[in-house]
């Protein structure tokens, strides 16, 4: 599990390395839409979690 974290972390960094190559604006961009891929799904997990809840 700890191996995994650290090629995941090294794999991250080696791509904002990549990204970085490519100027501020794609590196706003490509940071923008990672915040917004992990907004997206919230909703649908707070829904579950109550449903979850609301079964128990």
């Amino acid at each position: 599990m700890g191996l995994q974290m650290i090629a995941v972390s090294t794999s991250a960094i080696a791509l904002m390395n990549l990204i970085n190559g490519y100027g501020t604006v794609t590196a706003a961009a490509y940071t923008a839409a990672n915040n917004l891929s992990s907004y997206v799904p919230m909703p649908a997990m707070a829904l579950g979690a109550a449903v979850s809840y609301f079964a128990a």
